[in-house]
């Protein structure tokens, strides 16, 4: 099942991407970002959440509970 998080903070094609590297390093898959619904939908099977969540705050975006 997928999991979507709200993103503040992206603002571009640019943005999605740089989310998009950051989510697949930290252990998610098939990562769709978009900066017009501010939103980045991924595969976190055995992914740690907070880690993937902790590595988009350290890339300058915000994480929206």
């Amino acid at each position: 099942m997928p999991t979507t998080l709200k993103v503040e903070g992206l603002m571009c094609g640019g943005c999605e991407k740089s989310v998009t590297k950051v989510v697949e390093n930290n252990g998610g898959s098939g990562v769709a970002a978009s900066h017009q619904d501010g939103t980045v939908t991924f595969e976190a099977a055995d992914a740690d959440m907070a880690k993937i969540k902790a590595a988009i705050a350290t890339a300058g975006f915000t994480v929206k509970e």
